[in-house]
């Protein structure tokens, strides 16, 4: 880090990668950057998801409203009972409530994305 640099200021290239997978249909790259932050409330973490997998297995957030912006690549998401195209340029919210959602893995291309949520 930047000795100059102000503690709450953090560059995503200096942030650790950590990868994950659940079985062979999903893995992602993640970098929380809320947490280099040192954020304590809000979380802010940047993903990538290679073409063909998806994120995660159908799951909800009982608590936490998210909101997922795609930086890059296109797929589809599944929000409750609809299936959602999703693209470069696109924001999404996810309520705190038990309806489940995923990434499907009509990922095109390698999707980046932001991750926003309060904790």
């Amino acid at each position: 880090m930047n000795e100059h640099r102000h503690p709450q200021v953090v560059n995503a290239d200096e942030v650790p990668s950590t990868n994950l997978s659940y079985g062979n249909r999903f893995q992602l790259t993640r970098k929380q950057l809320g947490m280099a932050a040192d954020a304590r409330k809000l979380g802010c973490t940047l993903v990538e998801l290679p073409p063909g997998k998806r994120s995660w297995p159908l799951h909800y957030h009982a608590a936490n409203e998210e909101a997922l912006y795609i930086l890059e690549g296109q797929g589809r998401v599944h929000i409750g009972d609809c299936d959602v195209s999703v693209r470069a340029g696109i924001m999404l919210r996810f309520s705190p409530a038990p309806r489940v959602r995923t990434r499907r893995s009509t990922i095109l291309l390698p999707s980046y994305a932001i991750s926003v949520f309060r904790r």
